[in-house]
């Protein structure tokens, strides 16, 4: 009786260490596969380990002045323009906006003392993904920058330009009496369409973090969630009308059925700032005589 009353006691503290020792196990096999996974634990393969480049900014900076900012630049005014899609004059104008608006388009030193990135190679790093419309890898060998530099330039520069209130003034202002004018004439001049203000159009751009509820609403012929930016763009490329919202499954006609364009000519807010009635017989007045 002694000896089973014995054996069980012994049997009851075993399974208590056991249920004691158990979270301590567990916790080991956890953060043994942790290290596996990081490559670390005993066995496994070998961690690879991020290629690290020696970007030279100093020499990125010198071909950028030798080659379009310097006092005698190798290309032109126009040959600057066919590259970058704007004037040197205006790309001064961009690179004052973005320094004042944000301190990454400065000339500062980073934590090693060493000088960061000159302002001008951001800038038309920036400058130059967006007229391509190519990835940043075509480039970073004459810029020196690497791929997560390239899209932090090209990110703040587009932030910049779209909140900045002196350019929407310019550039993203809504069409005025004159301006209806101006645009009808240019292109009747080079189409012979009197009363032509602008051409309207969708394009499809894809949406790669969708959220999965928003997929199948988002979804568009290719298959993958996108969004459709429907502008109105001039002979010149002056957008004066644009809308980012639309879902990918529609094709043109659904947008053009929900813009807010067309709610506009049906309401007749937008005929109040522009007469187009006035602006075509203008035209044909100035045609016939």
């Amino acid at each position: 009786m002694i000896t089973a009353l014995v054996a069980t006691l012994i049997r009851d503290e075993e399974e208590r260490q056991r249920q004691a020792a158990m979270p301590a196990a567990i916790a080991r096999v956890i953060l043994e596969q942790h290290r596996q996974e990081r490559g670390e634990g005993h066995g496994a393969p070998a961690r690879k380990r991020r290629a690290f480049i020696s970007w030279n900014h100093a020499r990125a900076r010198d071909a950028v002045q030798e080659d379009y900012w310097g006092p005698l630049p190798r290309f032109n005014d126009r040959m600057f323009e066919r590259v970058f899609r704007v004037s040197r004059r205006i790309a001064e104008e961009l690179l004052n906006t973005c320094a004042m608006a944000d301190p990454f388009f400065r000339q500062t030193i980073d934590c090693t003392g060493k000088v960061c990135i000159c302002p001008k190679v951001k800038l038309l790093m920036a400058l130059k993904i967006l007229a391509n419309g190519v990835a940043p890898t075509a480039f970073q060998d004459y810029f020196q920058m690497g791929i997560t530099t390239a899209h932090v330039c090209l990110k703040k520069f587009c932030k910049i330009i779209s909140n900045d209130d002196h350019l929407k003034g310019i550039y993203r202002r809504r069409m005025s009496r004159a301006d209806a004018k101006r645009l009808s004439n240019m292109h009747f001049y080079h189409h012979g369409v009197p009363g032509m203000v602008g051409s309207l159009d969708c394009m499809h751009i894809g949406w790669r973090l969708c959220p999965v509820a928003l997929q199948g609403q988002y979804e568009g012929k290719e298959k993958k969630p996108s969004l459709i930016l429907e502008a109105v763009a001039d002979y010149t490329l002056w957008l004066w009308h644009s809308c980012f919202n639309h879902p990918g499954s529609l094709n043109d006609i659904n947008v053009w059925d929900r813009s807010p364009l067309l709610q506009e000519f049906l309401d007749g807010t937008f005929a109040e700032e522009v007469d187009f009635e006035f602006e075509i017989n203008d035209i044909v007045f100035h045609q016939v005589r």
